[in-house]
């Protein structure tokens, strides 16, 4: 497994975004893992904390998506 992904605000709460290569044996998952996925597997994670930078995750209205933006820092 090979990944990189943010933790952020969105709507208030605290949001995983997770961009990933997931596998095993003849089965992959390649991308942005969403909900109803089935790879089984144990993860340890690294959280580094950005001091002094304010972001957000915020739906953009042409794209449709939550976008995470940068709003001080």
């Amino acid at each position: 497994m090979v990944g990189v992904g943010t933790v952020f605000p969105s709507d208030g709460k605290p949001t995983l975004h997770f961009h990933a290569g997931i596998g095993r044996e003849d089965t992959a998952l390649v991308g942005c893992p969403r909900a109803g996925m089935s790879v089984y597997l144990v993860l340890e994670v690294i959280i580094i904390e950005l001091v002094g930078v304010q972001a957000d995750r915020a739906l953009d209205e042409e794209s449709g998506l939550n976008l995470l933006k940068i709003v001080g820092g």
